[in-house]
């Protein structure tokens, strides 16, 4: 059997290049996990918590990656978000703590969003 990682890096999950944007980013550990294992790819990671990018900030700045760009202020419950477009969308973090709005916003932005 496959591990997660290799799963993930098959061309039909993430894009071979371009930006991954995570949704809810929470902390910033899966964003670094996910952006040292794939340095290749853009990372965007957001979140609506003014505590949880700066601790976004904190963990991309301490593991050196230049390829997290700033975390973006996004609630993905609002019919408007500061990007875009973006080449895959990860939501590790979200859906099973979200209000259902929340989750109604995540599948209606990736659709705006997704080539």
């Amino acid at each position: 059997m496959s591990s997660p990682d290799q799963r993930l890096s098959s061309p039909s999950v993430l894009p071979e290049t371009g930006t991954v944007l995570e949704i809810a980013s929470g902390s910033g550990e899966h964003i670094t996990h996910f952006a040292a294992l794939f340095p290749v790819l853009t990372w965007q990671p957001s979140d609506p918590s003014a505590e949880a990018r700066g601790s976004i900030l904190q963990w991309s700045e301490a593991e050196g990656l230049a390829n997290v760009l700033p975390p973006l202020d996004l609630d993905a419950a609002h019919d408007t978000w500061p990007i875009d477009r973006a080449d895959a969308i990860i939501a590790i973090n979200m859906v099973h703590i979200s209000p259902w709005k929340a989750t109604l916003g995540l599948l209606k932005g990736a659709g705006q969003l997704l080539p």
